[in-house]
């Protein structure tokens, strides 16, 4: 074992008796020096210990060296305190042990390099495992001066090794990814993002922990083959995994590994990107694409059941007329049947007109409409999903118009109705409930009540309803959506939903919308009862023969004629042909409606002001601009006979 060395273990080293050098003292470098480097120095010596050698041998070497002396520890710790060094130099002192000395440098400024001078080499040993930076043992003082440097060059290369990790540590503190340094899979470091990540308050949690066991199973071996060739020098693309956090719950991250040096040995970096922002968008996407091409095939399926409905109701409403002019017993149970049949067809014609009401979300058009007809759409359209679950009760009071685009607004309203009634189990319709209710509040709002009486939702529920993807409902049952887009929508409307509900006790969500004022809007004619009128003349354009068969009947009496094309049309026009009425199809193939009232607004204005448009199914933008900038009446499919010909009147008295 290593005797303990004292001062008095060190040689006398080489005095002189120049009182100069018994106070504090500065050395300034020789003439012609280039740029010394300053230093400042704090000296544990006697008041005789002869410096000069030290100070010639630091000036040779471009250093200009300035001197503070001290002998005793409360000196020390003064001086320490005051200011910082460059360098301690410590020599033999009687009354002051050097590794007290020591403790106290290292204590009190650990980053400043402390070197010894004139130690016996046991002396040197026990220094130098105490934490001096530098020992010069007896008969090497011609190697102070190079020693001394050693040192200095070395905390000063320490000192910027620090200062670089801290500001590396400040980045990575600070940035918004996760990041982990691990090395042979033992945490090193970790930043507050990877804390808040996983749900942790101490980093002490995570260090020393397999940074593979902080994901899912299904993901370890991918993250532990990736350090492994890591390990070997080969490199490694991103990959996404998911983080399993506190209670099971997991997050989507996006990792990226790489190689650097953590504490002066090699290590791995980990950072990881949190993704669940980026797949809610992704889901959103995906969700508004399908709703677009849901909406696409309604309305294709609502275009393609106009059409054979038109002439199937207008055949209805033609037979019913000539046969109640029939009475017999026979004839009043053919009736009874047609009637039947015309209330079959209104009902699939009131399917289609919803299907063309929802098939356009992504329609922005704002009209100002009653809010009941909107509920009554989304009623029939979710009828399937109540019948089984709970009576419907309607309570529709006074209620102002309101602005709105309808489709989103009615998609509203359906995912309200839809979650009610997903709130009750099947198979006790008897015992409850779903109130629709409309009113007008004390600011003037339209209010729109969804009440059920389901199993209703707790606190911690109620407080993310309308967060994205947040659902209690099985998988498969609903995506979490519905609310979150139905706020969104309210939101952009200029109003709000409230919600109020208990475990037990059902739920009410509430629609609030400003009023709108009194908008000028062409509104659909009304069936009308038939009236004796002036004969006619009338051109029907469809594409469809059976249309034209079933209109030719219902005009008996007037002289009607009928095409299947545009070009027939204008040709029969630009012949000469001249019209009362002109019952015009919007979209046919080859010459549609807008081009042949385009071309009849060139050749003949009075005929083109005579066209009423007939539509099918939902509008493409740019038949609804079409429709928006002309002033002709339109009609739209499936219609029966008395709203046409209460059209046809309404065009020729004006």
């Amino acid at each position: 074992m290593i005797a303990r060395a004292r001062s008095q273990d060190f040689p006398r080293l080489r005095r002189r008796a120049s009182p100069s050098i018994l106070t504090d003292m500065s050395f300034t470098g020789s003439a012609g020096a280039a740029d010394p480097k300053e230093l400042n120095l704090l000296l544990i010596a006697e008041p005789d210990f002869d410096a000069g050698p030290l100070a010639e041998a630091l000036r040779e070497r471009g250093y200009r060296p300035a001197w503070m002396r001290v002998e005793s520890a409360s000196a020390l710790r003064a001086k320490l305190f005051a200011r910082r060094w460059n360098g301690i130099v410590a020599a033999p002192v009687p009354t002051f042990d050097v590794l007290d000395a020591l403790r106290i440098a290292k204590r009190e400024s650990r980053e400043t390099p402390f070197i010894i001078v004139g130690a016996p080499l046991a002396g040197c040993v026990e220094f130098l495992r105490a934490g001096a930076d530098e020992c010069v043992m007896e008969n090497e003082e011609t190697e102070m001066g190079a020693i001394t440097e050693r040192a200095l060059q070395r905390a000063e290369t320490q000192q910027a090794q620090r200062l670089a990790e801290r500001r590396f540590r400040s980045l990575i503190e600070s940035l918004p990814q996760s990041i982990i340094l691990h090395r042979d899979r033992r945490i090193l470091y970790a930043n507050p993002t990877c804390l808040r990540y996983l749900g942790l308050s101490r980093v002490e949690d995570l260090l020393g922990r397999d940074p593979v066991g902080l994901v899912i199973e299904d993901d370890r071996p991918r993250l532990a083959e990736s350090i492994v060739r890591l390990g070997v020098g080969q490199s490694v693309a991103p990959m996404e995994i998911e983080l399993l956090l506190q209670g099971g719950r997991t997050l989507p991250v996006e990792v990226a590994s790489f190689p650097l040096d953590y504490d002066g040995q090699p290590a791995i970096a980990t950072a990881a990107r949190d993704l669940s922002r980026e797949r809610e968008m992704q889901q959103k996407v995906f969700m508004a694409d399908r709703m677009v091409s849901v909406g696409m095939l309604a309305a294709g399926v609502a275009h393609e059941v106009n059409n054979p409905l038109a002439y199937v109701q207008a055949n209805l409403d033609f037979a019913l007329e000539q046969l109640v002019r029939i009475e017999s017993a026979a004839c009043s149970e053919v009736c009874a049947a047609l009637e039947e049949a015309r209330e079959g067809a209104t009902r699939v014609r009131s399917i289609v007109c919803d299907l063309k009401t929802f098939s356009r979300p992504d329609e922005q058009r704002v009209d100002v409409v009653d809010v009941r007809p909107l509920l009554e759409s989304a009623i029939n359209m979710s009828f399937n999903e109540i019948r089984h679950r709970a009576r419907l009760v309607k309570d529709y009071g006074p209620v102002p118009q309101v602005s709105v685009v309808p489709a989103r607004l009615g998609q509203v309203f359906l995912n309200l109705i839809v979650n009610a009634a997903q709130a009750i189990p099947e198979g006790a319709v008897e015992q409850n409930e779903i109130r629709l209710s409309t009113s007008t509040d004390e600011e003037g709002r339209a209010v729109v009540a969804v009440r059920d009486t389901g199993s209703g939702m707790p606190p911690e529920v109620l407080r993310h309803i309308f967060d994205p993807f947040f659902t209690t409902k099985p998988t498969g049952v609903g995506s979490g959506l519905g609310l979150s887009i139905s706020q969104g929508i309210v939101s952009s409307l200029g109003g709000e939903i409230t919600v109020r509900s208990a475990p037990g006790g059902g739920s009410e969500f509430r629609v609030l919308l400003p009023p709108a004022p009194p908008a000028d809007h062409r509104a659909d004619p009304r069936p009308a009862t038939r009236q004796e009128e002036p004969r006619a003349r009338i051109l029907a354009v469809d594409d469809e023969e059976m249309v034209g068969n079933a209109l030719r009947r219902i005009f008996t009496g007037h002289d009607f004629e009928f095409v299947r094309s545009g070009k027939a049309a204008l040709e029969q026009i630009e012949a000469g042909a001249r019209y009362d009425v002109i019952l015009l199809d919007l979209t046919m193939p080859q010459m549609s409606g807008m081009r042949l009232y385009t071309e009849l607004m060139r050749i003949d204005p009075a005929q083109a002001a005579r066209v009423i448009f007939i539509t099918g199914g939902v509008l493409t933008a740019a038949a609804q601009r079409f429709l928006d900038e002309v002033p002709n009446l339109r009609l739209h499919k499936p219609f029966d006979a008395g709203e046409l010909r209460a059209v046809v009147r309404k065009q020729r008295t004006g």
